[in-house]
């Protein structure tokens, strides 16, 4: 059974840039760029199982490629770094009339969306900032053909996209401990977020540069903060190193469940 496809036209609402998702995912350079213009990036870190499965939690499998593979404690795991934009008081470069003021330099996810760009994000309308008129319009792009898969092109671009974020994770990962960043939470539990000083984390990627491309994962030990006892002793057991409350930086944790 076949149902028409989805298209979609954009309608200059500037909803998408209004802080509904609060951290848009950045490529390294992108970073940099937008640290360059004084505009906060945070980091989110997740770990997760080697192999990329997340027992009792159904369906939640990354590409193990996707994460660095570290260390807590005597626990092996892989941890995915995002470093993301903070848009949670709308996008500093909209301008009043919701046009872009970085338009032509706009980060990857600004050219893909509304296409989901997670391994795991499942696309949904409803679950897009644009209204429903956007979605309407027989003028559109298709963005989900009639087999429900996204377009062939609009594929590869993600899956570029996703190459691109998966090739600097370890580099990612060398920056955040430069940092003093290495405090994560694990998949399907909760995020920690850490919120660098705009120059430091700047300064940071650009001692970084020469290594971006050949950044060796850390032979650190990683802690993990979790949310719930259930957890934490499993961890525990499997030897994980766990916050305690001390020495972790500045940082919020965001718990998933």
């Amino acid at each position: 059974m076949t149902r028409p496809p989805i298209r979609f036209h954009c309608v200059g609402c500037g909803e998408c840039c209004r802080g509904r998702h609060g951290f848009m995912t950045l490529t390294l350079a992108e970073t940099a760029a937008w640290l360059r213009r004084g505009h906060r990036v945070a980091v989110l870190l997740e770990a997760f199982p080697v192999d990329g499965e997340q027992s009792g939690f159904h369906g939640l499998q990354l590409p193990v490629d996707y994460g660095v593979e570290l260390r807590s404690g005597a626990m092996s795991m892989r941890v995915a770094p995002v470093f993301g934009a903070d848009l949670q008081a709308g996008c500093p470069n909209l301008a009043d009339d919701n046009a872009c003021r970085i338009y032509d330099g706009r980060p990857a996810v600004c050219r893909l969306y509304p296409a989901p760009t997670h391994p795991l994000s499942v696309f949904r309308t409803d679950t897009r900032a644009c209204p429903p008129e956007a979605w309407q319009s027989p003028a559109g792009v298709i963005l989900v053909e009639e087999d429900g898969r996204m377009p062939q092109d609009v594929q590869a671009r993600v899956r570029s996209f996703q190459g691109e974020l998966g090739r600097e994770a370890a580099a990612k990962v060398a920056i955040c401990e430069a940092l003093g960043v290495h405090l994560a939470g694990w998949r399907g539990n909760g995020i920690v977020i850490h919120t660098p000083a705009v120059q430091d984390f700047l300064a940071a990627i650009e001692r970084s540069a020469l290594q971006v491309e050949g950044a060796a994962a850390t032979s650190n030990s990683w802690t993990l903060r979790v949310a719930g006892s259930a957890l934490a002793a499993e961890l525990l057991d499997a030897n994980a190193a766990l916050f305690a409350g001390e020495g972790s930086g500045e940082h919020v944790f965001v718990p998933v469940a």
